[in-house]
């Protein structure tokens, strides 16, 4: 692959954060908002039936903080920022002058 294709990808890489950022701050506020979530329709339907009593379906087990998974999300995306940004520098080093 040549270094400009190399340049355009990690460029690429770092635009589609920004959409990811977007959605990772919409689920923080929403997880602002509540308290958490029951995890999916399909899950709680296996689980009642396999005989779990309801009250354990209401558990902290099967809740999911938005809030949480936002922030995870945005410490995500700057992890992945921060390697594009040094495998540009690096590509930058190596690269004759466009």
């Amino acid at each position: 692959m040549s270094d400009k294709k190399a340049l355009i990808i990690f460029s690429e890489i770092v635009q589609s954060l920004e959409e990811i950022r977007d959605i990772a701050k919409d689920l923080v506020k929403q997880g602002e908002s509540k308290e958490g979530v029951i995890i999916s329709d399909e899950e709680i339907a296996l689980q009642q039936m396999s005989g779990a009593p309801i009250h354990q379906l209401k558990s902290a087990d099967y809740y999911i903080n938005e809030e949480e998974a936002g922030r995870t999300l945005l410490r995500g995306c700057q992890e992945i920022e921060e390697k594009t940004v040094e495998m540009i520098q690096l590509c930058l080093e190596f690269t004759h002058p466009l």
